[in-house]
């Protein structure tokens, strides 16, 4: 990639990849219900479509998004109706980078659900979130480049 410091290094995951690590996904939630999977558009609704067809779980979605052209700019969350999703949700995204989606929309969740889990596929190194369920670790300064972009 060379030596400069512009330069994203780029990583590769595949479809096969994702498929892997839903059943792993899938194994762990086994024998768990859970109201609703909400998944937060667009990277965790590949995951979410899944995980609720698989759990027969209903679907709920929220738009919520941080990055532009590989940069991290304002939040901004849309499609926000959760009054009627339950008591227990699993809230899913593709990753957890800084934190800030996954813990502005598991906030607001919480002020309508008692309890709401979080699963991404992978953690940013060094992410301080408490998620309760992820399935890889994404180093610092790596570019995920997931087959639904």
């Amino acid at each position: 990639m060379g030596n400069n410091k512009n330069t994203v290094e780029e990583v590769k995951y595949t479809w096969l990849d994702f498929e892997e690590d839903l059943k792993a996904v899938i194994s762990g939630l086994k024998g768990q219900k859970f109201d609703a999977i909400i998944g937060i558009a667009k990277g965790g609704l590949p995951l979410a479509v899944k995980l609720s067809n698989a759990l027969k779980t209903p679907l709920k979605i929220v738009e919520a998004r941080s990055y532009k052209n590989k940069k991290q700019s304002e939040l901004v969350i849309e499609q926000f109706y959760p009054m009627m999703w339950g008591k227990r949700v699993l809230l899913v995204d593709d990753i957890c980078d800084s934190s800030d989606t996954m813990e502005a929309v598991k906030d607001k969740l919480e002020f309508h659900i008692p309890k709401v889990e979080t699963l991404v596929i992978f953690k940013r190194a060094g992410c301080k979130f408490n998620l309760d369920h992820f399935l890889r670790i994404a180093k610092k300064g790596v570019w995920i480049k997931f087959p639904w972009e």
